[in-house]
């Protein structure tokens, strides 16, 4: 990670070479120094300087913690082909390669990078951050106008600082752009950009916390998880502290990336997964907090992730699909539906039945609950009104197994309001005779 950070020039040197904005030299043969300019924010602003459009051609900018570096560059297309403005990050060093131990002997960066960038208006941009050989691994693009920001990025080999700005579209009027690159202090327990993948994911214990940011449009963050402490037939639940003005989706995933279930929330709503089974004999999971609506460099969020032993009487998930219908038999399950949330569970009876269910909803919520046959076929529906829980009575269903399909209606959704399923059933009385009323 040294080698990658050892290279860097003074921020003073950024303005020489420039073709926009570079001054002829003096008579005497010296060049023009041009000095820095200042803004509201305080940290100096030098130009741009092309060729550097390609990672060999990267402007190179030195950044300390002390000394945060900003580039006013601009976007101009060229030969008939868009223009791309790449920026090689260095490190002083006494700063390059710094690691920090933590539990286990895994290392961490002691530092972090932050990038923010604001577009002229009616300029939409991409900032992308590109690994050593010049593929992206984070892509975070904006609406015309719309400032961007990478905040925790690590300094390390397979991230090195290479940034790279375009325009998204047609630009219209101005191209001009403002970058800012901040090395700070690397928080434990924070997250680590990139981290959008299973393979870079960051690892999280169970019982930990995690913290970090939706940063930009649809941005992931991916968590690792070993499962050696959770107990044979444990189950997995999690809490996703809301953000302001984001909406964000919370998800499990095998470790093959396969999706296990997730829940979504609207803005600023808590998500929460509750009670999820894990794979058989899977050594590791992996959490994934997504933004759905909205984003936000500055408020973080906070992950908490445990396991423990499931409840008798509850549900648990993935239950979302008929492939994935929670077994019941005749009882009480307390449930509980996130936003978008389909629970489905598995009745089997030995012969012709009359099946009776109730639903009662969360206490600000409704739910409809639905029966029906394996192959689809409805039998029976119910909705639940303004404090009345969902009935079904008497619905003959045949020997063998009928879905049950709860799913929220209208009202709030929240995720420690449970609804409460209660299922029982009689013999269906001989074709021809009247059959008892439902008690």
């Amino acid at each position: 990670m040294r080698g990658a950070f050892l290279v860097g020039i003074a921020l003073g040197g950024l303005a020489v070479g420039c073709h926009r904005s570079a001054m002829p030299p003096r008579p005497d043969g010296a060049a023009v120094v041009i000095t820095p300019e200042a803004t509201d924010d305080g940290v100096p602003t030098a130009p741009e300087t092309e060729p550097n459009d390609t990672p060999a051609t990267a402007q190179h900018l030195l950044v300390t913690p002390a000394a945060p570096v900003a580039v006013a560059g601009t976007l101009a297309p060229h030969g008939g082909k868009r223009d791309a403005d790449l920026y090689q990050v260095a490190l002083p060093a006494t700063d390059g390669g710094a690691v920090a131990l933590r539990d286990g002997g895994a290392t961490l960066p002691s530092l972090v990078l932050r990038a923010d960038i604001r577009p002229a208006a009616g300029l939409a941009l991409t900032l992308e951050v590109l690994d050593g050989a010049g593929r992206p691994l984070i892509v975070a693009s904006g609406q015309a106008g719309e400032a961007l920001s990478i905040p925790n990025l690590a300094v390390s080999p397979a991230s090195p600082g290479l940034l790279r700005v375009r325009a998204l579209g047609e630009a219209a009027g101005p191209t001009s752009y403002r970058l800012v690159v901040h090395l700070v202090p690397y928080d434990t327990g924070a997250e680590i950009e990139p981290n959008g993948d299973a393979p870079h994911a960051t690892d999280l214990a169970l019982g930990g916390e995690a913290v970090g940011y939706l940063g930009w449009h649809h941005d992931q963050d991916w968590y690792r998880l070993s499962t050696a402490s959770i107990p044979e037939g444990g189950v997995l639940s999690a809490d996703l502290d809301p953000v302001p003005e984001v909406g964000a989706a919370l998800g499990l995933y095998g470790p093959d990336g396969h999706k296990l279930t997730e829940a979504r929330g609207r803005k600023g709503e808590r998500v929460v997964l509750r009670n999820v089974r894990l794979p058989a004999g899977a050594p590791l999971v992996f959490l994934v907090v997504r933004a759905d609506v909205g984003w936000s460099a500055d408020a973080r969020y906070n992950l908490r992730p445990r396991a423990e032993l499931p409840r008798a009487g509850s549900e648990a998930e993935p239950n979302d699909d008929q492939a994935h219908a929670q077994p019941i038999g005749e009882g009480t399950v307390t449930g509980y539906l996130a936003r978008g949330d389909v629970d489905f569970f598995r009745y089997s009876s030995e012969g012709m039945a009359l099946l009776d269910l109730e639903v009662d909803p969360p206490e600000r919520g409704n739910v409809e609950v639905e029966i029906t046959r394996e192959d689809d076929t409805l039998l029976a529906r119910a909705q639940s009104g303004h404090h009345s829980p969902a009935r079904i009575a008497g619905q003959p269903i045949p020997g063998g197994p009928v879905l049950i399909r709860v799913v929220p209606r209208h009202g709030a959704i929240d995720p420690d309001d449970p609804y409460h399923l209660t299922v029982s059933s009689r013999p269906a009385p001989p074709p021809g005779d009247v059959p008892p009323k439902a008690p």
